[in-house]
C-alpha cells in the first residue's frame, strides 16, 4: 500500500503543477486577447483524447485483464501489486470495483473531450 500511496501523492503533485501552468497560460492569452488559440488547443486535445480513449476501450473489450496487468507493471515494481483473493484489500476492492470505476471514468473522459472538441472548435472559429 506504501508504493500506491506514493504513486498518488506523485501524482497531485504534477497534477497541481499543471494546472497552474494551464492558468497562467489561460490568464496570459486573456491578457493577450488570444484566446480563441486556447479554444483551438482544447478542441485538438478532446480530439485526441477521443482516439486515445477509443484504443483504451480496444484493449479494454480486447482484454481487460490484459490491460490491468500491464497498467501495474508500468506503475508498480515486482509483483508487489498481486495480492490474495482473501487479502482484506481485495475484499474491499474488489475487481468488479476497479471495472465499474474505469467505465465511469472513461464515461466522464469522453463527455468533458466532446464538450471540449466541439465546443471549442466553435470558439475557436468564432473569433477568427
Amino acid at each position: 500500500m506504501v508504493d500506491v500511496k506514493i504513486l498518488l501523492q506523485q501524482t497531485l503533485r504534477l497534477f497541481y503543477l499543471i494546472l497552474i501552468i494551464y492558468i497562467l497560460i489561460i490568464i496570459w492569452a486573456k491578457i493577450k486577447n488570444q484566446l480563441h488559440w486556447i479554444w483551438g488547443a482544447a478542441s485538438n486535445g478532446g480530439a485526441l483524447t477521443l482516439v486515445l480513449i477509443g484504443a483504451v476501450l480496444i484493449a479494454v473489450v480486447t482484454s481487460f485483464n490484459a490491460l490491468f496487468t500491464a497498467f501495474h507493471k508500468v506503475f508498480f515494481v515486482g509483483d508487489t501489486w498481486l495480492f490474495y483473493f482473501s487479502d482484506t484489500l481485495i475484499r474491499l476492492f474488489p475487481m468488479r470495483l476497479w471495472q465499474d470505476a474505469f467505465i465511469f471514468m472513461g464515461i466522464i473522459t469522453v463527455a468533458v473531450a466532446l464538450f471540449f472538441a466541439m465546443y471549442g472548435n466553435k470558439k475557436k472559429l468564432k473569433k477568427i
